[in-house]
């Protein structure tokens, strides 16, 4: 196979055109792998906030017991853990004797 100036020339506009869409795919890649990284950061700080929120409504003593269990019942299902999970399930007990009273 010989090759011919015509051959080169379409070899180097091909390789020219592959350049041009590699350009291109990073320009649209590149913005949407930062907006990819906004949106888990959001939902990340979102997912705290409702944890956070449920913990307030929890601690909150002039919340109805009924809320606060719920919100404790919520806050440890969506994975709280700690203090306030130990005094949900203290709050659960007495709860339940009241209502056996």
């Amino acid at each position: 196979m010989t090759i011919t100036r015509e051959t080169i020339i379409h070899a180097a506009e091909l390789i020219g055109a592959a350049l041009v869409i590699w350009g291109m795919i990073k320009m649209i890649v590149q913005p949407l792998l930062r907006f990819n990284k906004q949106i888990e950061e959001l939902v990340k700080h979102s997912g705290e906030n409702y944890l956070n929120i449920l913990r307030l409504t929890f601690v909150a003593t002039e919340m109805p017991i009924e809320e606060r269990l719920s919100a404790g019942e919520k806050y440890v299902a969506a994975g709280g853990n700690g203090a306030v999970k130990a005094q949900y399930e203290a709050l659960k007990k007495i709860y339940e004797k009241e209502l056996t009273k």
